[in-house]
């Protein structure tokens, strides 16, 4: 039998597609445990989308999430602190979905999140590598009012940032960018220059 080549325009589709059904329903939210179960819901759907497209087989998505997790912790495309966190978050969607009643976990999902590492790299720029100034103010702005964030903004912004490394990861596997090799640097575009300057994320218009 003819193996099916697997489709990364259909898959690139579909990817889009969750996200906008995941922000419209966030954007519909009034309460923590609805946020915080889209969230991590959201996450884990990241998660078998990576292994998707790792393995181009939507069998792949029937591996279970925390497998995926140690399988991307091994392949080098999380960190072992990045897969501490996002073991975390799977064990605080599974605590969401199985507790009728939020209150009764709500002390003991905070405990979990507060331990979670919010993933600021802040670096120096070289003398060459002026264009950055930009983007490290902005990293820079997002740590410091991170101090007054509660858990679920916290919560919010592990698993937006960990979606967005792995998501990377995996688009650097599938289109390698050349000029990694080169050691060359382009400089940022207008554009770009303007997403960093907008790079104080929030979701659902909660993180300050």
């Amino acid at each position: 039998m003819k193996e099916t080549k697997f489709d990364f325009d259909a898959f690139d589709d579909k990817v889009y597609y969750y996200y906008l059904a995941f922000q419209g329903a966030l954007q519909k939210t009034k309460d923590h445990k609805t946020e915080s179960l889209i969230q991590t819901n959201f996450f884990q759907s990241v998660l078998k989308n990576a292994m998707e497209c790792l393995l181009q087989s939507k069998a792949a998505r029937k591996i279970p999430v925390k497998l995926i997790v140690t399988i991307l912790e091994n392949k080098g495309i999380l960190s072992a602190q990045e897969a501490k966190d996002a073991m975390k978050i799977c064990d605080i969607r599974d605590k969401l979905a199985h507790n009728i009643e939020f209150g009764t976990i709500e002390k003991e999902l905070g405990e979990i999140i507060r331990t979670m590492h919010l993933g600021f790299r802040i670096v120096e720029p070289e003398e060459d590598e002026s264009h950055l100034d930009s983007f490290i103010q902005a990293i820079r702005s997002i740590a410091k009012k991170s101090l007054t964030w509660d858990i679920y903004q916290r919560l919010d912004y592990v698993c937006y940032n960990l979606g967005v490394h792995i998501n990377g990861e995996i688009y650097e596997i599938r289109e390698p960018n050349p000029l990694v090799a080169t050691g060359y640097e382009p400089p940022l575009t207008e554009k770009e220059l303007q997403e960093s300057r907008d790079l104080d994320y929030h979701s659902n218009n909660k993180i300050p």
